[in-house]
């Protein structure tokens, strides 16, 4: 029951839960949470790379276009 929801829905945003998750922040978990592998992160280290343009208050990668 439980896998059934997990494959078949999507995560909550976070934002839904607490809205002060910075929105950035909030794509960057979205795209972590992708189902599709194609869309979320490559690897650890474009992950890294988000977080740190995060950090630094650049534009984020996982930014929706």
């Amino acid at each position: 029951m439980l896998m059934q929801q997990v494959l078949a829905s999507e995560a909550p945003r976070p934002r839904s839960m607490s809205s002060d998750v910075p929105r950035d922040l909030e794509n960057i978990c979205l795209n972590c949470l992708e189902k599709d592998p194609r869309r979320r992160y490559q690897d650890a280290a474009a992950l890294a790379n988000d977080l740190e343009r995060f950090l630094a208050s650049e534009p984020v990668a996982a930014r929706p276009v």
